[in-house]
């Protein structure tokens, strides 16, 4: 079996939870992986983590550039095109439209096969960073290849059947984690909640994640900081908000901010919350399509979600009874919801079917997957030896 394969990301990689998760779980059907990153701030050194290989490009650069940054971009795909001519790679696996032009140009010229990994549209994700006629364009051109690739992954149903529209070969690989032992949690949970001064019969809510433009996350801080019922808040991350999350955090002993968390972190303080809250403004159209990280964080450690009623995970949350959902994100509704968090009737049924959940979203179901897709790719890549 031929099985030297490289990924391609527009970031770091340091880390990058569902890249790495691919390429373990890759390297444990026998396959000889290296990520090919970029890293923007030229401080991240090359690695390997459990026998992948981390390249990386270092070509300075920051997020949310828009077009701004077009250069630098373009200096990142011509290395991915360098790396392709002379790698001997018998599968390119491209994670997002960002990285799909360069390989996509470069595994044809080498008649290797293609997987584009899809972890948004991201057409609707940029639309408010650069001008319309820019989205549209990428729109357009990730729909001409689209249906090109031999391959498509995504992350959850809504966006395989955006893809199906192109490429019949499109297939679900979910942003699912590894399952942490109950006994575990229990043990962290008290031991964060000593640490951050947190009484133990306290309901707690958390959010570990990114502070962009599309996360409502301030109208939860202000009703924490304004209710009078037993609630605290664990707040972790950065972004564009950090400013004025930090000035709410500081007004308050309820709320307690963990600034950046680094991944081997998360579920730790994830452990000492009752809830996982995770907020989305409906005016993005991207996250119409969003089956995030947090939920499938809190199906590993056994932990309801508290959400808003947009995304695929809104779709999954009622059918499967995982947590509330809350048709506005507001203050007044979240005053409502803590109220009804200090009886939660429903807080043990949440807990059994979020367990339950345990079974279907897993990563031996994309392991399955993986070696399906990769099995007949190969097949294809020794024929062309």
């Amino acid at each position: 079996m031929s099985n030297k394969v490289l990924m391609t990301v527009s970031n770091a990689c340091n880390p990058d939870p569902r890249v790495l998760m691919e390429a373990n779980l890759l390297r444990d059907l026998g396959y000889d992986v290296e990520i090919l990153c970029w890293d923007r701030t030229g401080e991240v050194e090359d690695s390997e983590i459990n026998g992948i290989k981390l390249t990386r490009v270092r070509i300075l650069s920051s997020y949310g550039k828009g077009m701004s940054q077009i250069n630098q971009m373009l200096g990142f795909w011509k290395k991915i095109v360098q790396k392709i001519n002379k790698g001997n790679y018998n599968i390119i696996h491209a994670h997002d439209f960002d990285t799909l032009i360069p390989t996509y140009y470069a595994s044809k010229k080498n008649n290797i096969p293609i997987i584009f990994d899809a972890h948004e549209i991201y057409a609707d994700m940029i639309e408010f960073h650069v001008p319309k006629i820019i989205s549209n364009t990428v729109r357009f051109i990730e729909r001409r290849i689209s249906n090109r690739v031999d391959n498509i992954i995504t992350v959850g149903e809504r966006m395989r059947n955006f893809y199906l529209q192109d490429n019949s070969q499109t297939y679900i690989v979910g942003n699912y984690k590894e399952m942490v032992d109950d006994q575990v949690v229990e043990s962290q949970k008290e031991k964060i909640r000593k640490a951050l001064s947190i009484p133990l019969n306290a309901k707690v809510i958390g959010y570990i994640g990114v502070f962009g433009k599309d996360r409502v996350i301030q109208p939860l801080m202000r009703a924490v900081q304004k209710t009078n019922e037993n609630i605290y808040l664990i707040i972790g991350g950065r972004g564009t908000q950090e400013e004025e999350i930090v000035s709410i955090a500081n007004q308050t002993n309820k709320i307690k901010f963990l600034g950046f968390v680094n991944s081997e972190s998360i579920n730790e303080y994830l452990s000492a919350v009752d809830y996982i809250y995770y907020g989305l403004n409906s005016e993005f159209n991207n996250n119409y399509y969003s089956t995030p990280n947090s939920l499938f964080n809190a199906i590993a450690l056994g932990k309801p979600v508290v959400i808003g009623d947009i995304g695929e995970i809104s779709e999954i949350t009622r059918k499967k009874e995982l947590g509330h959902i809350l048709d506005n994100l507001n203050e007044e509704s979240f005053i409502r919801l803590f109220k009804m968090l200090t009886v939660d009737n429903k807080y043990e049924l949440f807990v059994s079917n979020i367990k339950s959940a345990r079974k279907i979203y897993s990563l031996n179901g994309n392991k399955e997957t993986l070696l399906e897709i990769y099995s007949r790719l190969n097949n294809r890549s020794d024929k062309n030896e």
